[in-house]
This record gives structure tokens, sequence and C-alpha cells, in this order.
């Protein structure tokens, strides 16, 4: 009996070729299901990956393109300010000109305005020695000085005062009865 027990196992244990192929064509089957999953799988990451970094590439073209935009505005600004400066020199340059012209002419003019008030002082009499009286009045100060030429001088013609500088030690006092 026993060895008839270990045909029955041995021939219970063997495996038609159809059976191993339909194993193998379950497995193959089993496989590239897998395969195509993973493929599927690997795909899906893939493109998950590549839409993140268009994303990050879209992001940083703006950017870069804003970073553009505002370096070429600021290179216009700088441009401008170039052009405002060296208009500004060429004023400040005219400017120092018209004040070199100006101080010239005042040179000028000074120079003659001393000439005239050295021409106009030619006529000029300074009389000294006048006393004056407390309270006196320019009228009367201009009377002392007529009656002097007339009495001291002896000059019978009517004298005209047109203006007249009364000194009192380091004061002074004008009467200007042309005003």
């Amino acid at each position: 009996m026993g060895p008839k027990k270990v045909e029955t196992k041995q021939e219970d244990e063997l495996v038609s070729l159809e059976q191993v192929n339909d194993l193998l064509s379950k497995q193959k089957e089993m496989f590239t299901a897998l395969l195509q999953q993973q493929q599927d799988n690997f795909q899906c990451f893939v493109k998950m990956i590549l839409d993140s970094t268009n994303l990050r590439l879209d992001s940083l073209t703006r950017e870069v393109q804003e970073i553009k935009t505002s370096i070429q505005f600021t290179q216009k600004e700088v441009d401008d300010i170039k052009i405002s400066n060296a208009n500004q020199a060429d004023h400040s340059k005219a400017l120092q000109a018209d004040i070199i012209r100006i101080c010239d002419s005042l040179l000028v003019l000074t120079d003659k305005v001393e000439y005239l008030e050295g021409q106009s002082r030619r006529k000029n009499l300074v009389i000294d020695g006048i006393k004056e009286t407390p309270g006196e009045t320019w009228m009367e100060s201009e009377e002392k000085v007529k009656k002097i030429f007339s009495e001291k001088v002896q000059l019978q013609r009517d004298i005209e005062v047109k203006k007249e500088h009364i000194v009192l030690g380091n004061q002074r006092r004008e009467n200007d009865p042309d005003p």
C-alpha cells in the first residue's frame, strides 16, 4: 500500500503543459497590467513634475519680463535725468556768463557814479566854524550861511542853498529843501 500512495501523490502533483501555459498567460497578463499601471503612474508623475516646472518657468519668465520692463523704465529715467542735467549745466553756464556780464556792468556803473559824485562835489562849499544854537531850524541855518556870504565874503547876489549838512561832532543832519 505504501507504494501506491506515493504514485497518487506524484500524479496529483504533476501539472500539465496547458496548466503551465495558463498560469504563464495569467502571470503575463498580471505583469502587463502592473507594467501598464506603473507606466501610467510614471507618466502621471512626469506630467506632474513637468506641469510644476512649467508653472515655475512661467513665473520666472513673468518676473524676468517685469524686471526687464523696470530696467527699461529706469534706464529711460536715467537718460532723461542726463538730458536734464546737461540742460541745467548749459543754463548754469549761461547764468554764470550773465552774472559776470552784470558784475562788469556794475563795475562800470560804479565808476561812473563815483565820477559823477566827484563832479557834483566840485560845486560844493564847506563852511566850518558856524555855531549852531540849540533848537535851530534849517531855515535859520540857511539864513546864517547867506548872511556870512553877504557880510564876510561881500557877495551881493542872491545865494541859493540847495542842500545843507550840519555836522555836530560825529553827528550829521541833512536838509534838502527840494525833495
